[in-house]
């Protein structure tokens, strides 16, 4: 009976040192802001920090650019969710002081789509001339909401493989415009 409790207690510990661990990166962007309607029917939540990325790609998964894709990222964080047009509203805002906490910061916006019922921006973070932190942020009224940052060090190519819900030609977009920067 105190083996269950015990584990519970350590793996409360790992996830305060990892979510404690992360913020200290340069390219973490914090999405506490960032909540998730109760009625949201449809929810994807991922909080992965160094130690548990480190411990997939240990893993034997069979897939060798996987693993080293897992062992240069400190975190990977997504919050998708299904929304109304109230809802979009609102994350409006949130994505304006995002956006601004960017500019303080030096990230650099690659893309940006304003539409009427939809605004995406893609941004990303340089250390060094190398990217340790990607940002992309899609809000479709009436749809979905995505907000996903990979912080480490980043090739798009890497991207790939981590199966993050972007297609082909996002990627290929996001190559493009890190060319031309």
């Amino acid at each position: 009976m105190l083996l269950p409790w015990m584990l519970l207690l350590v793996f409360s510990f790992t996830a305060l040192a990892q979510a404690i661990d992360l913020k200290k990166y340069p390219g973490y962007i914090d999405f506490d802001q960032i909540v998730i309607p109760d009625k949201a029917s449809k929810v994807t939540e991922i909080t992965l920090g160094p130690a548990l990325l480190k411990l997939a790609a240990m893993a034997d998964n069979g897939d060798e650019d996987l693993s080293t894709t897992l062992e240069n990222l400190h975190g990977i964080q997504v919050k998708s969710f299904d929304i109304n047009t109230e809802q979009a509203a609102k994350l409006q805002p949130v994505m304006d002081k995002i956006e601004a906490k960017l500019n303080k910061e030096g990230w650099e916006r690659l893309i940006q789509v304003k539409g009427e019922d939809e605004r995406v921006v893609v941004s990303v973070k340089y250390n060094d001339d190398k990217m340790v932190g990607l940002l992309v942020m899609s809000v479709e009224s009436g749809d979905e909401a995505s907000f996903v940052n990979v912080v480490g060090s980043i090739d798009l190519s890497d991207l790939e493989n981590l199966n993050l819900d972007l297609d082909q030609s996002a990627i290929d977009s996001l190559k493009k415009n890190i060319k031309e920067k």
